[in-house]
């Protein structure tokens, strides 16, 4: 279930089923885009969600007394009940045609990931963001009170994190305690924190060789961290 209506086009865990569209109630264009629209908001507004060829997903919103464009939902800086109402009700849309018309490839593969993912959503009922379209395989995990991130689980060149390999390898960066975090890091299976102030973040490489519930006292730690 998207949390983020700014998250929701990083869709690079998800694979669309193409035939389900037209079930669903998408209509095809000569432009081979499909289109959905649906009534939002008590029919105040015409919600049309676009799906292109190369899979990316817009909506547009129209007012439906006044048959003009409402763009402000888009804008990241707008803020208040009635654009977050919008945004409420075009999730929920999107939520439900990921349900009925994509199906979930995982971005994050490892067992630890898996088990990583699997704890914090029973602990912390916090699922993984994906906010950047142009790195699908970052995905950040935040407390739902002070919204800072506590988490974030990352595929990466090893060569990234200071290993002699070109492969992908999952890490996961969490916060530290700086006085902690020193003797912690071996550049074996912990490391500086990448892409992140490596005073206060390490990442762990989630290669099957770690003892997991020292992992989760980590994310424990880290969640108390970022109040």
């Amino acid at each position: 279930m998207l949390t983020d209506f700014f998250a929701y086009n990083s869709f690079s865990h998800l694979k669309l089923k193409v035939d389900s569209l037209i079930p669903y109630g998408f209509t095809k264009t000569a432009e081979k885009i499909y289109d959905y629209q649906v009534s939002i908001l008590d029919n105040q507004f015409i919600l049309t969600v676009s799906i292109s060829p190369s899979e990316k997903i817009n909506t547009t919103i129209i007012d439906a007394q006044t048959k003009e464009e409402y763009t402000l939902y888009k804008n990241q800086s707008a803020t208040g009940a009635f654009v977050s109402s919008i945004r409420k009700s075009v999730i929920e849309q999107l939520d439900l045609i990921v349900a009925s018309c994509f199906e979930t490839t995982p971005v994050f593969q490892t067992a630890d990931s898996q088990s990583i993912i699997n704890y914090v959503q029973e602990h912390y009922q916090t699922n993984l963001e994906f906010l950047w379209k142009q790195f699908p395989n970052d995905a950040v995990l935040r407390r739902s009170d002070s919204k800072k991130w506590y988490a974030a689980l990352m595929k990466i060149p090893a060569t990234k994190i200071g290993l002699d390999s070109d492969k992908l390898v999952e890490i996961l960066d969490i916060r530290m305690d700086p006085d902690l975090l020193i003797n912690k890091i071996d550049n074996n299976q912990i490391f500086p924190g990448y892409h992140m102030n490596k005073k206060h973040w390490v990442s762990i490489l989630l290669n099957g060789q770690n003892n997991l519930e020292t992992v989760y006292s980590y994310i424990d730690a880290s969640y108390e961290l970022a109040k």
